[in-house]
């Protein structure tokens, strides 16, 4: 399988043979206490089968997310029962299949860490309507079973998100490699795999001559995100204006690597 930007004349990333055997990862971004590349597991694109287990991956590590807890934690908030919990990993499942189809989708472990970029191929063919048909469709059934405190406090963060992505980044991001998530299980944190991930984005972004640029809405991973070459370009301040939300504002930085042909 090969990953293909949009107008199919490049791949953006090898095939699966060269994921699994030869995956590139930049020593000089990580301390000595991370994995070596040599010991690394294999980067392989995120199959159907493992797309359960990612989203129970994501539901861990968003677990003290400021931003999460801003949009979920609304007035008369009430944690999730087991029966909404297992209604959502289905959802977010289902999300999954959409970006497996859709998106440069990369995991190490089989779900235990992934990371989602774009460029995107252009959806094509039957499987892609009917995903394309199924994401519209829960998105919109998330919309109605979401407060209207959670919709207003999500509009709120798109808005500032997209201003603080313009003035950071402006045209050029339509012609950059997108960071959309970098997730690992916290029992596997510490251990590389995201870092290892992220530099195979980036060195695949670079064989493209792209940029890359991300959101991070967790300043506590500002550090680790500086160590692989990405410097924060602007940032959103969300919550500051909500009356109803008790803890500080949520700060969420737009960080870019620029691309670097010598890597």
């Amino acid at each position: 399988m090969i990953i293909a930007s949009s107008d199919e004349t490049q791949p953006l990333l090898p095939t699966e043979e060269q994921l699994k055997y030869d995956s590139p990862n930049d020593p000089q971004n990580h301390s000595a206490t991370n994995p070596s590349r040599s010991t690394l597991p294999p980067i392989e694109p995120m199959r159907y089968r493992d797309a359960y287990r990612a989203t129970q991956t994501l539901e861990a590590a968003l677990e003290n997310d400021p931003l999460q807890h801003y949009i979920n934690e609304t007035p008369g908030y009430t944690p999730p029962t087991s029966g909404e919990k297992r209604y959502k990993r289905w959802v977010n499942t289902v999300l999954n299949w959409t970006s497996i189809r859709r998106d440069t989708y990369l995991t190490i472990g089989r779900g235990e860490s992934y990371i989602l970029a774009r460029p995107k191929s252009e959806p094509s063919g039957l499987v892609e309507r009917i995903l394309d048909f199924l994401y519209h469709g829960i998105g919109r059934v998330a919309r109605l079973r979401s407060s209207r405190d959670s919709r207003r406090r999500i509009e709120e963060m798109k808005e500032k998100m997209g201003a603080a992505i313009e003035r950071g980044v402006g045209e050029r991001a339509k012609d950059m490699m997108h960071v959309m998530m970098l997730m690992t299980h916290p029992r596997h944190q510490g251990k590389g795999y995201g870092g290892g991930l992220l530099d195979f984005i980036t060195a695949s972004a670079d064989t493209l001559g792209k940029s890359t640029f991300l959101e991070s809405s967790n300043i506590a991973n500002t550090a680790f995100y500086e160590s692989h070459g990405f410097k924060t370009v602007s940032e959103a301040i969300i919550g500051d204006e909500e009356p109803t939300w008790k803890r500080p504002p949520v700060v969420v930085k737009i960080m870019v690597r620029e691309f670097s042909p010598s890597s």
